[in-house]
């Protein structure tokens, strides 16, 4: 992010810019993510008798940085010329899930002159208490999320120590799958094989797209784990 000319800070917003960012274009498309920010902002607004002047939105996952999103940086845009004083947004996680994140929000903050407020939990970074309060719920959110991701990889683990499939199982017809490994078994080249399964128009695990020999190659593998699965149960 740059880093323009620095500017006092208001004591109080008069101009508001809404912030709304949802993770997938299905919540986009429903408009229920987005409306329920957008209502919270503008009562929030009406309350205070902020004007908003602008709502900028983004579909993409928390994880992006804000200085990667189209609708976050419209938003700075306008906050850079003055046109607002304010950055407002539902909940800090639409704004940043990240340390980095904040930094770089709050930096730009400081140095243009704007406040970021955030109604859930209710923090206005105007004062040193708002932004100390966004610092500690910010690593507490990496935090969590470094627990989930440690949970999920020992989960993992474990699968993988009782020879359990990890991902969705196959979707090909199970007559299919051994025809497949016994004819590659017998010595047809892949390629011959996928050439003929395409041209009988034969679909593969996922309805869409054709045969080639690596889809081939990971029919085998699957049919050759389930196989060394099976004898280990014995």
């Amino acid at each position: 992010m740059s880093r323009p000319a620095r500017r006092q800070p208001p004591s109080r917003p008069s101009k508001a810019v809404a912030y709304l960012r949802v993770s997938t274009d299905e919540q986009a498309g429903s408009g229920l993510g987005l409306e329920a920010q957008e209502a919270a902002i503008r009562a929030w607004a009406t309350y205070r008798g902020v004007e908003v002047l602008a709502v900028e939105v983004d579909v993409c996952s928390g994880a992006t940085l804000p200085a990667d999103r189209p609708g976050f940086k419209r938003a700075l845009a306008r906050l850079e010329r003055g046109t607002a004083d304010a950055l407002v947004s539902a909940k800090l996680d639409r704004v940043t899930r990240s340390s980095r994140g904040l930094v770089d929000v709050l930096d730009l903050a400081a140095a243009t002159g704007f406040a970021l407020v955030l109604l859930d939990p209710e923090v206005d970074t105007t004062g040193p208490a708002g932004r100390f309060m966004v610092g500690i719920l910010c690593e507490v959110a990496a935090l969590e999320r470094e627990l989930i991701r440690e949970r999920t990889r020992a989960a993992l683990r474990a699968k993988r120590e009782r020879g359990e499939r990890q991902g969705p199982g196959p979707q090909l017809d199970p007559a299919l799958r051994g025809w497949i490994a016994a004819e590659v078994e017998a010595g047809r080249s892949k390629k011959s094989l996928a050439k003929g399964l395409n041209e009988r128009g034969v679909p593969t695990a996922t309805g869409r797209g054709r045969w080639y020999p690596s889809t081939i190659l990971a029919v085998c593998r699957s049919v050759q784990y389930e196989r060394e699965l099976a004898s280990n149960r014995r």
